[in-house]
């Protein structure tokens, strides 16, 4: 599994993620000169926090097309694409 790409929050140099949202070469100075504590760790949705905003953008999606409008104007409004927008459709047995 590869890293992902960031912008080092230490210097703006874009490179893989080493931890707390520096880049290896940053994260690696600060371990040896003790200063990590000066960058917070980066934390990830927790998969509760995500799920739930998974679960109430479906419900606003599947209320837009209930309401009348169109599958492309409804994703857009929500913020998913077209595709993700059929599945939440195909997943209810059916156009709402």
């Amino acid at each position: 599994m590869s890293r992902r790409t960031v912008a080092c929050a230490c210097c703006g140099a874009v490179g893989p993620h080493r931890g707390r949202g520096l880049i290896a070469s940053c994260y690696g100075r600060a371990y040896e000169e003790g200063t990590l504590d000066r960058w917070p760790t980066v934390r990830r949705r927790t998969a509760r926090r995500q799920g739930a905003r998974l679960r109430e953008r479906r419900a606003a999606y599947l209320a837009l097309r209930t309401s009348g409008m169109k599958q492309a104007a409804a994703a857009a409004r929500v913020g998913i694409s077209v595709k993700t927008a059929y599945r939440y459709e195909h997943d209810e047995g059916g156009r709402p």
